[in-house]
């Protein structure tokens, strides 16, 4: 922990990411400390997560996360909730400036895994390989083709391949008998999903009648949901804010990030919003998960206002 920490400084990371049980931790100077709590699944209960956040306080952090329950947004326990409001700081967009928007916030955020299995050979026999290295590189290139060709042009859809493993550099003279290729797939809308899913199957099916011999396992993992804004109470929530801050609310495009507030806000009407926290003349300018990543932390009172707002306002909010 202390050779990451000093190479968190060397690469003038902003803050650091520590499980609670491993505080205190030494830190180059200008390094902050930020703990999570209930890592990694929420489920704990929160006597043990505020015990956490105690502790991390006391021994050094500068700020605390709190992972959500996602288990007890999906099986009820808040099934009597009439609304949810969340928010999450932006370092990209200006302090001062709150991005609203109805309808979708972010993206249905899934994962995808292909295992290709073959035949190996020596370089010098292609014929005597089932070749996985040419086949995961066409499935990637087919991949690409699921927004332009199997998606309606104004439907957001990304299909990313970002990994691939074949054989080894110590033996470039070998067709390897396994390849795998993993990515992410983001859309906004849950039928544009069902489409980019199915035409992945179809083109691993496709593969193998290509290739005799070749075995293909496509393993896709559905992760969070996009979060959905409820349209009349996220209005709502538009004048209030702009009522607190006169000219600072914006409407962006939603993004294609994942976010597990999606839990909540299939579960009961609700509203996400983004308040910004950059501040270029301060250096935090950087993006989300970006090692020079940092927060103006003269946004946290707007949020904050924002919030008692809100709150002020639940009665209407529950309402409609």
């Amino acid at each position: 922990m202390a050779a990451l920490a000093a190479e968190a400084g060397e690469l003038g990371t902003y803050a650091i990411c520590v499980s609670p049980s491993m505080l205190p931790v030494v830190v180059p100077e200008g390094v902050r400390v930020a703990s999570v709590c209930g890592f990694p699944s929420g489920a704990h209960p929160v006597e043990i997560k505020a015990a956490e956040a105690e502790h991390a306080v006391r021994a050094g952090a500068d700020e605390i996360d709190m992972v959500i329950d996602l288990a007890a947004a999906t099986t009820g326990r808040f099934a009597d909730v009439d609304y949810f409001f969340g928010f999450h700081y932006w370092s990209t967009l200006p302090t001062g400036t709150v991005d609203i928007k109805p309808g979708p916030a972010s993206a249905n955020s899934d994962l995808f895994e292909v295992h290709l299995r073959g035949e190996g050979a020596h370089a010098s026999t292609p014929e005597d390989a089932v070749d996985v290295v040419t086949a995961a590189s066409s499935l990637i290139q087919q991949f690409l083709l699921i927004p332009s060709r199997r998606v309606a042009g104004l439907d957001p859809c990304v299909v990313s391949t970002t990994w691939m493993d074949a054989g080894r550099q110590s033996a470039l003279n070998v067709y390897p008998p396994e390849a795998h290729i993993g990515g992410v797939v983001r859309t906004h809308d849950d039928d544009v999903r069902d489409t980019v899913e199915a035409a992945m199957r179809d083109m691993v099916r496709g593969l193998e009648t290509a290739n005799p011999g070749l075995r293909c396992e496509l393993d896709y993992l559905r992760g969070y949901d996009m979060v959905w804004n409820d349209p009349a109470r996220t209005a709502v929530v538009q004048e209030l804010c702009e009522d607190l801050f006169p000219g600072s609310v914006i409407t962006d495009p939603p993004m294609l990030g994942g976010e597990d507030f999606a839990a909540f806000s299939r579960t009961a009407p609700a509203t996400y919003v983004f308040v910004g926290a950059g501040n270029a003349a301060k250096g935090f300018d950087a993006g989300h998960h970006n090692p020079r990543f940092g927060l103006d932390e003269d946004a946290f009172p707007i949020a904050l206002r924002l919030v008692v707002e809100v709150l002020r306002n639940g009665p209407r909010l529950a309402a409609g």
